[in-house]
């Protein structure tokens, strides 16, 4: 990568870590699990399911799920079994939508949609997969991840931008920026 593209690949990790950060649910102590979701505007829709498994097998302990949403129209979907899975969605802007769905143990998502009329769908199935991604005016993404130990890094800006990753195995890697 050239010098001016990591500096923007950089000044938006940046970013994102500090709207994620911004948000008072990072300083719950996410080992205990928990659901929290703040909105401001109007027409938003937010939903954490989070499932538990047969009485005895440890699953849906530990989940912890954000959604905090500014703008309207906004809808977001957290559904997480299994445990430790992680899912935190920050929204600002007018009819964005991001759906995410957690399986398996030790999962951990990131996503931050700015502007208007985003979409973004995760699935995560399997241990350990990471999705950090960030998302700017139109952009639309489907990830999918099926194993162990995988990462998604996903940048898209400048509206109108598509992205569909699928990893199936383990120790998989992709980075995608588009602007």
């Amino acid at each position: 990568m050239n010098t001016k593209l990591n500096t923007t690949v950089l000044r938006a990790t940046i970013a994102l870590a500090a709207a994620l950060m911004a948000s008072p649910v990072l300083a719950a102590d996410i080992n205990l699990g928990g659901a929290w979701s703040t909105q401001t505007g109007l027409g938003n829709l937010s939903n954490i399911e989070q499932v538990a498994g047969n009485a005895g097998d440890g699953a849906g302990n530990s989940n912890f799920g954000s959604i905090t949403q500014s703008g309207n129209d906004d809808v977001a979907d957290i559904t997480q079994s299994g445990q430790r899975n992680r899912a935190v969605i920050a929204q600002t802007g007018n009819g964005n939508v991001a759906e995410v769905t957690q399986n398996g143990s030790g999962n951990d998502l990131e996503l931050a949609q700015s502007g208007n009329d985003n979409r973004f769908s995760a699935q995560q199935s399997g241990s350990e997969n990471a999705i950090l991604a960030q998302q700017f005016g139109g952009a639309s993404a489907t990830l999918l991840q099926n194993g162990s130990n995988n990462s998604i890094q996903l940048y898209q800006a400048a509206g109108q931008n598509v992205a569909y990753v699928s990893q199936s195995g383990n120790g998989n890697r992709a980075v995608i920026l588009q602007r």
